[in-house]
């Protein structure tokens, strides 16, 4: 039985409608309602998570695989301030979150009463949409519902990025007396299509260039009418494992480190930049320094981006239309000399990155040794990075698309975005964590429909490793206390209470053998194997790494 609550009900039939598959709900009483009419729809599935902070990375991580709008529904109050920085990732990331909240009367907000407070404007700098419903008395009143959540529902589908839906329920909350929900009018806008000419004049952008470069960031897999591998033998294509393309992935970071090595490469004179961000610090710097270069933006929304500093056009459309048509349209003969020697030393990069001998214990050597292994699996795997030092060193040897939470790189959240994609995918999810990035995320594990297809390896190296590079810090007595965060806290016990198999390595014979385990052995419950190396050690080898003449 559904709710008798009428706003409630247009919102659940149009959920259903405009196609929303999951949605991650929070206890609460006020939003007990809503929650109700979700558990009862038969085209939603429902996934409970107590932490909101949690549940809307739980969300995030849905979104991204299902590539659908998905759900994250809270109670009344602070609650829907906890999702802040998963709508903040979302924005960035351009992924169609749906905030929805229940919300008290507006007659009792700012009046003492409990759980209130100005809710319809929370979230609005980091949503495209919010929309606040009326409790409708009127058919008037029941039109203009509809209108509302088909406008903000449009807006989710339209731009790819989050919405927000409030919703004020008066008492009593608890009359589920409606046996079926009515009809209601679903509204839907076409996306945006580049039109003919822009691709034309992309065409001659890269292909009449003295030296053309395209730069592709994190991009969430497309469909592609090719294999694109004609294009990367043409044209260098400079893409992380950010990005979701059946092209080669290129090393930039050790591309970029020994560029100067390689004399006979010219500065790109015309660079054509798709998707959204790139990892690499010093493939940025390199192209800010590209004083001659002409770039051209590629976005959705038309957004002005100007990475490089040397943005002249942006453009609206999808990377995937881009990519297909220059892969289609490589004129006859067309060969750039220039252009050929990025692409030799782009591949030359990747040859001896991938063939570089085992490092010393570290977590470099750790992820190293990972995805060596990971490469052998037949079985495909969802692999996501946590911010900061993970993506760094995953971004040095995965050999295959992975995702991040990139949109504004906080290290919140990523475990409780990799946990997202478990329960939405049969597929085996693995995630790369630091320390600090893991406890501080370590709510993500207390939920019971968890299943033993999460996988994770956690790099405990006693703080945060990124702050040990800079020199001057050295010596200075907040350092390790406050700037690093240096602590002696393992996983064990967090593991024990959360029902996953706990496994350590504290050398390279253990990693050996819990990375066996935890790419190859079944469970019911999520896996840990936990890594302890040396925080100095770490970033050392790291810089090492990538300074090694031999690379």
């Amino acid at each position: 039985m559904y709710s008798d609550k009428q706003n409630i009900n247009i919102l659940t039939q149009l959920l259903s409608a405009h196609g929303v598959t999951h949605a991650v709900v929070c206890p609460g009483s006020r939003n007990a309602p809503i929650v109700n009419n979700l558990n009862q729809c038969a085209k939603i599935t429902c996934l409970p998570v107590t932490d909101e902070r949690s549940a809307g990375f739980y969300a995030l991580g849905i979104a991204l695989l299902t590539h659908r709008p998905t759900v994250v529904c809270v109670t009344s109050g602070s609650a829907l301030l906890n999702l802040a920085p998963a709508v903040a990732e979302a924005g960035y990331q351009h992924v169609p979150l749906v905030v929805v909240s229940a919300d008290r009367p507006a007659q009792w907000i700012d009046q003492q009463d409990g759980q209130t407070l100005g809710q319809p404007a929370a979230l609005a700098s980091l949503t495209e949409c919010t929309v606040n419903l009326p409790e409708p008395a009127t058919a008037e009143e029941v039109w203009f519902c509809n209108r509302l959540v088909n406008q903000a529902l449009c807006a989710a589908e339209a731009t790819h990025k989050p919405v927000h839906i409030n919703v004020p329920i008066s008492r009593p909350l608890y009359n589920f007396n409606v046996r079926q929900l009515g009809s209601e009018r679903c509204i839907t806008i076409n996306p945006p299509v580049i039109s003919t000419q822009s691709l034309h004049e992309i065409h001659d952008f890269i292909f009449q260039s003295a030296c053309p470069l395209i730069v592709i960031g994190q991009y969430h897999e497309k469909v592609f009418s090719g294999s694109l591998h004609k294009l990367c033998q043409k044209v260098p294509c400079v893409n992380e494992g950010l990005a979701f393309l059946p092209v080669p992935i290129t090393p930039v970071e050790v591309f970029m480190q020994h560029l100067p090595h390689h004399p006979e490469i010219s500065q790109p004179t015309s660079i054509l930049y798709l998707g959204g961000c790139v990892v690499s610090n010093a493939l940025k710097n390199y192209l800010r320094q590209c004083t001659d270069a002409e770039t051209w933006v590629l976005n959705p929304s038309a957004q002005i981006i100007d990475t490089f500093c040397s943005t002249t056009r942006v453009i609206a459309g999808d990377a995937a239309d881009v990519l297909n048509h220059l892969e289609a349209g490589i004129p006859d003969g067309w060969s750039n000399p220039v252009a050929q020697s990025w692409i030799e030393a782009m591949a030359d990069a990747a040859n001896k990155a991938t063939k570089h001998p085992t490092v010393r214990w570290s977590s470099l050597a750790v992820v190293q040794q990972l995805f060596m292994q990971l490469q052998a699996c037949a079985e495909p795997w969802q692999v996501h990075l946590a911010n900061s030092m993970a993506v760094r060193l995953g971004n040095l040897f995965a050999r295959q698309p992975f995702w991040c939470n990139r949109g504004v790189n906080g290290i919140e959240g990523s475990l409780s975005a990799a946990a997202g994609m478990s329960v939405a995918t049969t597929q085996k999810v693995l995630c790369v964590i630091g320390d600090l990035s893991f406890f501080y995320d370590q709510n993500a594990l207390w939920n019971t429909r968890l299943r033993g297809n999460l996988r994770i390896v956690l790099l405990n190296n006693g703080g945060g490793s990124i702050f040990s590079k800079f020199k001057n810090l050295r010596g200075n007595t907040a350092r390790e206390p406050m700037i690093m965060a240096c602590h002696n806290t393992t996983a064990e016990g967090i593991c024990h209470e959360t029902h996953c198999t706990y496994l350590q390595a504290h050398n390279p014979v253990e990693l050996k053998a819990g990375l066996s385990n935890l790419l190859h052995n079944e469970a019911n419950r999520p896996m840990v194997l936990e890594t302890f190396t040396d925080i100095e050690i770490d970033e050392k080898e790291y810089e090492d790494f990538l300074q090694n003449e031999q690379i």
